[in-house]
């Protein structure tokens, strides 16, 4: 082989190895330059927030409707009011059927295929103070006369978004003419994964005791520093919210303090809680970033 064929030979090859790198690229980079893998490596590449994470989108429902009867001689009204921010797109999911069911069954107490179906059915069937026999709708709004008018208002929004985590509020609120009774409840919604999280998800419920205990510390700490007239519990609360620092464990009415307390939330810190938290939990606070408090929903 003459030294011209040896450079040419050369050449070929250098050219031939160019080619198979760019082959190799075009395989495994996106066209946005990032590396990805395909199903057959045994690496697979993680699910980054940076790279997956969309904005979440909802719509504005409000509906409401006035009810009137008559009965034993006096008038008989109620009121129904159902405002929410229901979720359209949860991170690119256009679906988000997990938390729709969730959020259903949390605002009006059972399911329903669907949330128009859920606030028909309700805004159909008013309960009144009394039974009545006969109700009709009213064009105005009536006033909630003591003993013989109601309000309901049901609400769901969403109260506290992140990278990883959707905190949904959704609040049950009465009033009888005389007293307003608050019901409040979370909807916890695992935005990269698309999933509803449990409270068994969150913590080791094997370690309930020592939870409970935590819990109870925290309440004896308001009663000595604040002069709050609390009882202690011996359960852990079905209802918490997943916050940037740590569980803010809410109470109902009448749970650990008397009715006209209302809802009572304590807190306590996730550096607290870490020796409870489950490992899926503590990934997600490991790798979680942009809390961002949402607006309130008003009537």
């Amino acid at each position: 082989m003459t030294k011209r064929s040896l450079y040419i030979t050369i050449l070929i090859l250098a050219v031939l190895d160019l080619a198979a790198a760019a082959w190799w690229a075009a395989g495994y980079f996106n066209s946005d330059g990032k590396l990805r893998f395909s199903a057959d490596d045994s690496i697979t590449q993680a699910d980054t927030v940076a790279d997956v994470s969309k904005p979440d989108r909802f719509r504005l429902l409000n509906e409401y409707t006035y009810y009137g009867a008559y009965a034993f001689g006096d008038m008989y009204t109620c009121l129904m009011h159902i405002k929410a921010k229901w979720p359209v797109s949860i991170n690119g999911d256009n679906s988000a059927s997990e938390l729709k069911e969730a959020l259903i069954a949390k605002l009006f107490g059972r399911q329903y295929n669907d949330i128009k179906q859920a606030y028909d059915s309700t805004l159909a069937n008013p309960q009144f103070s009394t039974t009545v026999s006969h109700f009709q709708r009213l064009d105005t709004r009536p006033v909630a006369r003591p003993g013989k008018g109601t309000e309901y208002y049901y609400r769901a929004y969403p109260y506290l978004g992140s990278d990883y985590l959707l905190e949904y509020r959704v609040e049950r609120n009465t009033y009888d003419g005389y007293n307003k009774t608050r019901q409040v409840a979370y909807v916890h919604y695992d935005r990269v994964r698309r999933q509803i999280i449990t409270i068994d998800m969150v913590i080791d419920l094997a370690k309930k005791d020592a939870i409970i205990n935590l819990i109870n510390k925290r309440i004896q700490y308001h009663i000595n520093a604040k002069g709050m007239s609390l009882r202690r519990t011996t359960n852990i609360p079905q209802e918490y919210l997943l916050g940037e620092t740590g569980i803010v464990f809410t109470f109902q009415k009448g749970e650990i303090a008397s009715d006209d307390m209302g809802v009572v939330e304590i807190k306590l810190g996730y550096n607290d809680l870490r020796p409870f938290l489950t490992t899926y939990f503590r990934d997600i606070l490991a790798a979680n970033d942009n809390y961002r408090p949402m607006p309130e929903l008003t009537f």
